[in-house]
């Protein structure tokens, strides 16, 4: 059973030396990242206008790894992004922005740093069965994990132990010090952003929350996290984890995985079973319980099922999420994106991740070989009005502030559904990702009624890998 969506790969790709090489190996990639975005009942509705609904970035990243000795390696990774000088000719604005003040995004092809040290480590093994990797680097858990959806993708400043001494199972623990996928602002997103060339401390945030003009809310950083991943039921892999961000949140991930193949016609089958939770602690418990709110833990179930047949493929996925203050999603990026199954392109951590939405999801995918692959899926989310709580992402526009719009401006759930088509091909050393978005309801700034507008997006995503 293929388990790359989980941290399981992540795991032992650390306890086995991914990086290890006899001699020092060169890899890297260039990526073309473009969308265009077409918000009904406002002015700059239209597909292709270049008036600030197109996006768009290149994205290098050069990589270098090896090892020293048989129990020593490394690793150095290196991104950038830039316009190429197309705004206003192609593209309307950056889609990673490489710069942040005061928790907003200003970069715009003039950032005066827009390469980065994306990675930089060392990995020492202890004994047969224990390795330590220190340095900036990416992470693959269910609660913090890198992101590759952009144009760039976001790291860590980490210390990261993996133990397989126990029988069947991968122990993991970390200390996470700082991230690039964030800003310092618990309650909004960085919305279609993925990374920036500031690393801030892990979950530190700095910020006036109340709008009176001081800051009431400031922490340290940093996170803990521990995990387990054990197979020794082969067919029904498990994992745990649990993280600790010290006067912000408590998180856990419990999650397990079944399957079987050749069963007659169908070649697969696997389901998917997840519960999960985020909560507030510490001193950000204390400030929102003073600005009114109800702080519970937000929770969240999840299961996901599929089957294989042939070319062919379908699943169908279903989740619930709690009333709370932050959403189910990844935490290293004010919860973009999420791992719950539920999880369409636009509607992700934003949306099928938000406290007090319901969700499911259907899909089915053709594989035709060489021509590529066809994947369509659709999403319907019931958003609820969180009530008693400060919902996340308040006034920033997009599908992640329709809870903010259900408490304060509808007082109703609101249902928003997404329709996915996404075409995936190669032309020689090029994979090319080709997508249509429909949204069909959302919040548009400049936008008159909340929450009802239509939202079409086209994005185009080629990669070279080298």
């Amino acid at each position: 059973m293929k388990l790359s969506k989980l941290s399981l790969v992540a795991a032992l790709a650390l306890s086995t030396g991914l990086y290890a090489a006899d001699d020092m190996k060169v890899s890297g990639h260039v990526k073309l990242w473009y969308q265009t975005m077409d918000h009904s009942g406002i002015d700059d509705a239209g597909l292709f206008r270049v008036e600030g609904n197109e996006w768009g970035n290149l994205g290098v990243q050069l990589k270098a790894a090896g090892s020293i000795n048989d129990h020593l390696s490394y690793g150095v990774a290196l991104n950038g992004v830039t316009t190429m000088g197309l705004e206003g000719h192609v593209v309307g604005t950056e889609t990673t922005r490489s710069n942040w003040v005061d928790g907003s995004a200003t970069g715009t092809g003039t950032s005066p740093q827009p390469f980065w040290f994306h990675e930089v480590f060392i990995n020492y093994k202890l004994g047969e069965n224990t390795n330590v990797k220190l340095g900036r680097q990416e992470l693959n858990t269910p609660l913090a994990y890198t992101e590759k959806w952009n144009a760039t993708s976001n790291s860590f400043e980490a210390l990261v132990a993996v133990n397989t001494d126990l029988p069947d199972t991968t122990l993991v623990a970390a200390w996470v010090a700082k991230g690039n996928g964030a800003n310092q602002n618990i309650l909004a997103a960085p919305q279609v952003f993925g990374a920036t060339d500031r690393y801030y401390g892990y979950m530190q945030y700095n910020q006036d929350l109340d709008g009176d003009g001081n800051v009431d809310l400031s922490t340290r950083g940093g996170a803990i996290a521990i995990g387990a991943v054990n197979k020794s039921v082969s067919f029904m892999p498990v994992q745990a984890w649990f993280y600790h961000m010290p006067e912000v949140a408590n998180a856990f991930w419990l999650q397990a995985d079944a399957g079987a193949k050749d069963m007659g016609a169908i070649s697969k089958a696997d389901l998917q079973l997840i519960a999960a939770g985020v909560g507030v602690q510490g001193e950000t418990k204390s400030v929102l319980e003073g600005l009114g709110s109800e702080t519970d833990m937000t929770t969240a179930i999840a299961a996901k099922a599929s089957i294989s047949m042939g070319m062919f493929g379908a699943y169908a996925a279903f989740s619930t999420i709690s009333e709370g203050n932050v959403p189910v999603a990844n935490t290293a990026t004010n919860y973009k994106k999420t791992k719950l199954p539920t999880a369409s392109i636009f509607s992700d951590g934003m949306v099928a991740a938000q406290p007090d939405t319901t969700s499911f999801k259907v899909g089915a995918s053709a594989n035709f070989g060489s021509v590529g692959t066809l994947a369509v899926s659709y999403g319907s989310y019931d958003v609820g009005q969180n009530k008693d709580n400060i919902n996340p992402n308040a006034n920033i526009g997009g599908p992640a502030s329709m809870g903010y719009i259900a408490q304060n401006y509808v007082q109703d759930d609101i249902d928003v559904s997404e329709i996915d088509v996404v075409f995936k091909t190669k032309v020689k050393d090029v994979n090319i990702a080709a997508m249509y978005i429909n949204v069909d309801k959302t919040y548009v700034p400049g936008g008159v009624d909340y929450g009802t507008y239509e939202n079409d997006i086209v994005r185009i995503v080629a990669t070279l890998n080298f």
